[in-house]
């Protein structure tokens, strides 16, 4: 994952707490390990942080491998196939809690049929797994505050395979686990702000 630092001078950011969930906290330890100086320290939730061969079952769609198949099934079968699926998806992904009923179009989500974001969300599937070979050996040169926040029922990415190895390959980070699936930061909102907030009180304290 090549990333460049030039978002802190255009966000007008000095060394911010970077917040990530899911496949954006595989993003932020990336970041925070090409530019260690940019980032203050790290809170990742459900956080993608091993090599996963196979795409977990709700995300197989997106394992295609070919451009121009990637193509073809966006630009023709993605909108009808992806509405008929689309609620099925946001179960799945919310299990083993339920979807709230208006997260597609209040969250962006429907934006996802879209061919573009389509074919953009198969290559990412296609290419995380190679980058992360890479990234991980470099877990134990991270020397910010890492705070790790999985939800116990996480049917998609797992605390014991994701979140324990990563805290144990971490110097600086500590696991914290709450009731709940993957998408925590929606239905346990409110202790996700906490801990990020008390990640920030840490870094700010003299």
């Amino acid at each position: 994952m090549t990333i460049t630092s030039n978002w802190r001078g255009f966000l007008r950011l000095d060394r911010p707490v970077l917040v990530g969930h899911s496949l954006g906290g595989a993003l932020s330890l990336a970041l925070a390990l090409d530019h260690p100086g940019c980032v203050r320290a790290l809170v990742l939730i459900s956080t993608l942080s091993q090599v996963e061969r196979a795409p977990p079952a709700v995300f197989k769609a997106l394992d295609i491998r070919s451009p121009a198949l990637r193509w073809l099934i966006a630009w023709s079968l993605m909108a009808p196939l992806g509405k008929l699926a689309h609620q099925a998806t946001l179960n799945a992904v919310f299990a083993p809690e339920l979807a709230p009923e208006s997260f597609a179009l209040e969250s962006g989500a429907a934006l996802g049929l879209r061919p573009a974001t389509f074919i953009a969300a198969c290559e990412d599937m296609r290419t995380v797994s190679d980058e992360l070979v890479n990234l991980t050996p470099r877990y134990c040169s991270l020397r910010i505050p890492v705070e790790v926040v999985y939800g116990r029922a996480d049917p998609i990415l797992d605390y014991r395979a994701h979140g324990e190895r990563l805290v144990a390959a971490v110097p600086n980070a500590t696991l914290h686990l709450v009731e709940g699936g993957h998408m925590i930061p929606v239905t346990a909102a409110d202790q996700i702000v906490s801990r990020i907030r008390q990640m920030v009180e840490r870094v700010q304290a003299p």
